[in-house]
């Protein structure tokens, strides 16, 4: 099946569609809640571009692979959030990964999203059988992301990143590894108790790599003194690494 030129798709558009493949071929404005509700669509392609796939579209549907081509600027909340068969995600270029947008898909265990640059709360929380996940053009990721992700067991976060969110990679039990490429480090949030929990809960041999020469700024509590966190959208107190997790902190060798 393809979409022959339109520039959204509607709700329930393929309601009850049963294929092993849907193609989706020319520049899509939206792709609107509930679009692949009650589908048994083995694999999605989305081969241009998309302006936002909206809250829900996925959710209820049996897609087992999600393979995106073209630039998606946004993927709304809960948009696959759910979706029990999901294996596989593939997406060349996404803006924002939203609110819970693939939450709770617990067969989910290879993502490729290397243009990703805003990961929001809960996007992957409870996707149980991912075990990696590279983070390379991320500038924040944000609370809860990827907690209870049970299987996650190495994370790569980019020198773009700016922030990390209260809980992000909590009661991920098995996480062993966190490649942190950021040169300024990057703030993490606290609750109202001034504790971070963003690696809560994890692996208790857990290592996070550090360029080199960096530590010194990470383990400076005057550095985070002297630099303030500025986004209007975020409403949180930041914390600084020695206080958590100085110990953890070792510096790559090149």
């Amino acid at each position: 099946d393809s979409d022959a030129g339109s520039v959204k798709v509607d709700g329930f558009a393929f309601y009850n569609c049963t294929a092993d493949n849907l193609i989706i071929q020319n520049k899509v404005d939206e792709i609107n809640e509930s679009a692949f509700t009650g589908s048994t669509i083995k694999n999605l392609n989305i081969y241009g571009d998309v302006a936002s796939i909206k809250n829900s579209a996925g959710t209820g549907s049996s897609i087992e692979n999600l393979n995106v081509t073209g630039n998606v600027l946004l993927i709304e909340e809960q948009a696959f959030s759910g979706c029990g068969d999901l294996q596989t995600i593939n997406i060349d270029t996404v803006e924002t990964s939203g609110y819970r947008a693939f939450y709770d898909c617990p067969n989910l265990r290879q993502v490729s999203i290397p243009g990703v640059k805003y990961v929001d709360a809960g996007a992957f929380r409870s996707c149980i059988s991912l075990e990696t996940i590279d983070l390379g053009s991320v500038v924040t990721i944000e609370d809860n992301a990827f907690m209870d992700c049970s299987s996650l067991t190495e994370v790569i976060i980019s020198e773009n990143c700016t922030l990390i969110g209260e809980g992000a990679f909590c009661n991920a039990v098995s996480l062993q590894t966190v490649y942190c490429y950021a040169a300024e480090p990057p703030f993490i949030k606290t609750d109202n108790s001034d504790k971070s929990y963003v690696f809560d809960n994890t692996h208790a041999s857990l290592v996070i790599y550090i360029r080199r020469g960096t530590k010194s700024k990470y383990t400076n509590r005057n550095y985070f003194a002297n630099h303030t966190y500025v986004d209007p959208k975020i409403k949180a107190k930041v914390n600084w690494w020695q206080q958590e997790y100085r110990g953890k902190l070792t510096e790559m060798t090149n």
